[in-house]
């Protein structure tokens, strides 16, 4: 899907760098706290602008 550049611009500002959806690269810590993903291979379906793969990476 592609989304408008002062949509995914006005996004960025209210959520985060990379984001498209409210809690950030800060709850997905969180979340993802304990999980240990080291040579896992993880698959995200809708990346967005890509900023949770970012923290996965």
């Amino acid at each position: 899907m592609h989304y408008p550049k002062n949509l995914t611009h006005a996004l960025e500002i209210i959520w985060g760098e990379g984001m498209l959806s409210p809690g950030g690269l800060e709850r997905l810590a969180d979340i993802l706290e304990g999980t240990d993903l080291s040579g896992r291979r993880v698959l995200d379906i809708g990346s967005g602008l890509g900023g949770i793969d970012i923290l996965l990476a």
